[in-house]
């Protein structure tokens, strides 16, 4: 909770000097734009705040990251405890929260996935800030990826201890509502993104417009700031024997905003158990739709659309997925409704790629997990150059990685992207349909 506040705690540790990146951010997006030339200056302006943010917050992540398995005395940025729910070490430096997506608590199941509800934070961020709601401010924020980890960088707010004025930091122990002006404007951002206002909590309840952990302060400043959009968008129905899918298997905003009726943030939770069955089964509606309509229509689609051959068909076919609210790990679905031999081999390609990328990044963590308190470069550009050796080689262990894990992965993240006897046989010659089509 509270993760862009301030915060105490620190005993008076340095933080770096603080170039007051709210204050910029917030007076640049209070410029006015009301001609090309005002219209211009301020983007110009917001540009070259976003660059400098994401540059400090780079280098200073990569330090962070560098240093994860070094002694608290030893490192150059220290940790600050100012707590919040799902644990883990926070920083602040030079005006900038980071944490990290780590599954530090256990209530994700892995890394990736708390990896992937960072992504989420991010995007229910500029879900949320893309819906324009008068008076309603947000905090900068930046994915940091460093050698396997992830951190969550974010823009200091000037807020207090007592700041909170809607939803909960405690998960749902305590829930707010308690500024009508605010909640107004909440229930603006439900009609633009087609969020249900719902009741949620645990011990006690409130109707709220997005899920019970988003935060709603009233800054220092006066104005209205949100932080905490990991779980803005509503979740999938569960999975059977996966645990706390609501944290990281979303629904993509496109398909929340086409849905003909509001959609509950806290579904298949226990934030939302009021109303549960109701709200559970309109979400569920949605994902049968996605699943029996979208994915089968898009799939076929394809087959009519022709082939790019100046730009990218891999970020043709993702980007026209992501707009009709189709998330990535359905492009093995998608596949299964495609007949044309090159738009199947786009979209093996980059399901491919994301399991290489998996692969590489838990890799790298168990490096750093075996370097310990070692700061060398050398075992991780070793550890790439192996790597590639391996995906573009003809070692033994590179017949092991096309045509035993590569699959096994293709299998586990996007379930039908291959045939299911071709996986589990492994005599479907990927590396080969690979070098081919290079």
């Amino acid at each position: 909770g509270s993760g862009g506040s301030g915060g105490g705690g620190d005993g008076g540790v340095k933080r770096g000097v603080d170039p007051k990146w709210n204050e910029r951010f917030q007076r640049i997006l209070d410029m006015p734009q009301a001609d090309p030339v005002t219209s211009v200056a301020k983007f110009e302006a917001l540009s070259e705040l976003a660059h400098d943010f994401i540059t400090v917050a780079k280098r200073l992540g990569k330090i962070i990251i560098t240093e994860t398995f070094l002694d608290v005395k030893d490192k150059t940025i220290p940790p600050i405890n100012i707590g919040g729910f799902a644990g883990g070490q926070k920083f602040i430096y030079n005006g900038i929260l980071f944490k990290y997506a780590l599954d530090w608590m256990n209530i994700y199941g892995s890394d990736e996935r708390a990896m992937k509800a960072a992504g989420h934070e991010l995007k229910g961020l500029m879900s949320m800030y893309c819906s324009q709601a008068k008076g309603v401010y947000f905090p900068m924020m930046a994915l940091i990826d460093y050698r396997g980890y992830r951190l969550v960088a974010i823009s200091l707010l000037p807020l207090g201890k007592n700041s909170l004025i809607y939803g909960s930091n405690d998960a749902g122990a305590t829930v707010l509502d308690k500024i009508p002006e605010f909640s107004k404007k909440m229930k603006f951002l439900g009609a633009k993104l087609n969020l249900k206002e719902h009741w949620a909590g645990r011990r006690q309840f409130k109707k709220l417009v997005g899920p019970v952990d988003i935060e709603g302060h009233k800054g220092d400043d006066g104005r209205f700031y949100m932080l905490d959009f990991a779980r803005t968008m509503p979740p999938e129905p569960p999975l059977p024997k996966v645990r706390n899918t609501y944290l990281f298997r979303l629904l993509r905003p496109e398909l929340v905003k086409a849905n003909k009726v509001p959609l509950s943030s806290d579904a298949f939770s226990n934030f939302g158990r009021t109303d549960g069955i109701v709200n559970d089964g309109e979400v569920s509606d949605a994902a049968k739709h996605l699943h029996e309509v979208v994915i089968p229509a898009f799939g076929a689609s394809l087959d009519t659309k022709p082939f790019p051959r100046r730009s990218s068909p891999h970020s043709v076919a993702t980007q026209i997925a992501h707009r009709q609210g189709i998330n990535f790990r359905y492009l093995g679905s998608v596949r299964s409704y495609v007949m044309r031999e090159d738009w199947r081999q786009v979209l093996l390609e980059e399901m491919i790629a994301r399991c290489f990328r998996t692969i590489m990044r838990i890799n790298m963590r168990t490096e750093m997990q075996t370097q310990k308190q070692s700061l060398a470069d050398a075992p991780y550009k070793i550890l790439v150059t192996t790597m590639l050796n391996t995906v573009l080689g003809h070692l033994e262990a590179s017949e092991r990685f096309w045509t035993k894990e590569i699959p096994e992965l293709l299998e586990k993240n996007f379930g039908t992207g291959l045939s299911f006897r071709l996986v589990l046989c492994y005599d479907y010659d990927i590396m080969l349909f690979m070098y081919t089509h290079m």
